[in-house]
């Protein structure tokens, strides 16, 4: 049995509710998740004992030869709107057994989060591996929002969330809080098999820009990472 560091998983479904296909549209003449095979490979480059899967049910992605990449094959009963991440990632390392690799770490990188620096991809690895943490999740720092300019819809009207919405807000006033962006989690093997969880009660926060923290959910997160890249 094989004994390896990092696996770098990239979940690439099809399908999606905000914006159709998304993993898969081309910005720059490239799909969406091809940047974060990029940024699997600078991880990669830096920490040997890594290896890439990609975690998939398009069948056009699985036809492809990736250098370095392992292409899995997902099954659409885990490929659904509400599947759990617990699932692709217990298939991924079941696909890996059977080739008799196991892992003692595991690395998130999600398409829709393409937007990562060679810096953030590397101190991120190496913050979680000098720290005592079963997880590490990235976030970036929020100074403004708070529930003062916070309102539900009700038709055409606001209803506020606090109800000294309509009182001076100075952000002085209000502690910054992170929030997490989805672009990197990195769990301990053992940790995810034990809970079926990626993030454990008090994870290493990893603070990336707020600019890089881009999360492609909606037709205006595309048109914002386009003019980004």
């Amino acid at each position: 049995m094989k004994i390896v560091n990092f696996l770098i998983l990239i979940p690439c479904r099809k399908g999606s509710e905000g914006v159709k296909n998304k993993n898969f549209l081309k910005v720059k003449n490239k799909p969406i998740y091809w940047y974060s095979v990029k940024h699997a490979k600078i991880i990669k480059n830096a920490y040997k004992s890594s290896l890439i899967g990609i975690s998939t049910d398009n069948a056009k992605v699985l036809k492809k030869k990736i250098e370095d990449v392992f292409l899995i094959n997902r099954p659409s009963k885990i490929s659904k709107n509400n599947s759990k991440s617990s699932e692709y990632i217990l298939h991924a390392l079941k696909y890996f057994e059977k080739k008799n690799i196991v892992f003692k770490n595991l690395i998130i990188l999600q398409p829709t989060c393409p937007l990562r620096e060679k810096k953030d991809l590397i101190k991120s690895v190496k913050t979680y591996l000098s720290k005592k943490s079963s997880s590490l999740i990235s976030a970036y720092k929020e100074s403004y929002i708070n529930e003062k300019v916070m309102y539900n819809k009700n038709k055409s009207y606001g209803k506020p969330l606090n109800i000294l919405h309509n009182n001076e807000n100075l952000r002085q006033e209000h502690r910054p809080f992170f929030i997490r962006n989805g672009s990197i989690y990195i769990t301990k093997i053992k940790f995810f098999i034990k809970y079926k969880k990626i993030i454990s009660k008090n994870p290493i926060l990893y603070i990336m820009n707020k600019i890089n923290s881009v999360n492609i959910d909606t037709k205006d997160d595309l048109e914002i990472f386009k003019k980004l890249i």
